[in-house]
């Protein structure tokens, strides 16, 4: 199935009532909360300092409905006083989290093989947010350095791509960033999307 790039919410767009920025406030507490899945919206990501490239293919690829966006982080970087202990201002946050993703080695995204072109025009900055880790959460130990779990003010940037809901049918989703440091985040997905069952004829 060929992909249709009109597909893209573009980054000066709102997508249910929110920007780019606010969506990743929203990503990052998933991400620590251990959930799947958000509401309407599917979050994907790639790996973490210390971990291997996501890979969820085949029998392990994710199953969505027809009705359901996705959104996920080419590369991204957070700064809060739980990751860093200087950290107590906004300005120092929002300046240390802008830095980190000046500048990046590689951006790259495609879908069903066709390349998404001009993503240095998909950079989000995040409103400052609470950043919520639970004591519970899995994947803090993977992060370098580990964060201390509880509640601290947060600044995210980086570079991100939201999809509308997808018509039915399966979609390869390959992406990868590089930070200057040589970082690199890494994501391969197939996903099935479905009709949802009310949607059905009868």
């Amino acid at each position: 199935m060929k992909f249709d790039l009109k597909l893209i919410v573009q980054p000066h767009e709102n997508f249910n009532g929110l920007s780019y920025g606010c969506w990743t406030s929203i990503w990052w507490n998933w991400l620590f909360s251990d959930q799947i899945h958000y509401g309407s919206v599917y979050f994907l990501r790639g790996n973490t300092d210390k971990e291997s490239p996501i890979i969820r293919t085949g029998k392990n690829g994710p199953i969505i409905y027809s009705d359901t966006a996705i959104f996920f982080p080419i590369i991204c970087t957070i700064t809060s006083e739980h990751l860093f202990e200087h950290a107590s201002t906004q300005v120092i946050r929002r300046r240390e989290s802008a830095e980190r993703q000046k500048s990046p080695l590689l951006l790259s995204v495609k879908i069903n093989g066709v390349r998404i072109p001009n993503l240095k025009n998909y950079y989000a900055e995040s409103p400052e947010f609470v950043l919520d880790i639970p004591k519970t959460s899995r994947l803090r130990r993977y992060f370098d350095p580990v964060p201390r779990s509880g509640k601290s003010l947060a600044v995210s940037a980086g570079y991100w791509i939201m999809l509308r809901p997808l018509p039915p049918g399966t979609y390869k989703i390959i992406f990868k960033g590089k930070h200057a440091d040589g970082y690199v985040s890494y994501g391969d997905y197939t996903i099935r999307v479905l009709i949802p069952s009310n949607d059905k004829a009868c």
